[in-house]
């Protein structure tokens, strides 16, 4: 529902009310929602833009096994202020083994 309410898929669009259910999924270590939030605040879409925030929340979903969660904290490594070509190979390799479809291609542009 929340990712309706976000993109307008079949509802109305309604952000503030995305990130409500998403925050409220997420207090319910719901992975997708954690992913979803770092996305929204790696974006300032209806919330404060804010990277460390964002970066949190993909670490979170991480540890629940999120492929989506894997891909954009290794994005994070990989083109963020804190660079690290290692870790984000490595959370590339975790998304692309959860079946992640950019992944690979991600791994391939790594230095």
């Amino acid at each position: 529902l929340g990712a309706a309410l976000l993109t307008g898929q079949g509802l109305e669009k309604d952000l503030p009310r995305a990130v409500k259910l998403f925050r409220r999924a997420a207090e319910q270590n719901h992975a997708g929602a954690m992913c979803n939030l770092g996305v929204l605040h790696a974006q300032g879409l209806g919330v404060e833009k804010n990277q460390e925030m964002a970066k949190s929340f993909y670490e979170r979903s991480v540890e629940l096994g999120d492929p989506n969660g894997f891909f954009n904290l290794a994005l994070v490594y990989a083109q963020g202020r804190d660079k690290d070509f290692g870790k984000a190979a490595a959370l590339a390799r975790g998304a692309h083994l959860r079946g992640h479809q950019q992944a690979e291609e991600l791994l391939e542009s790594l230095p």
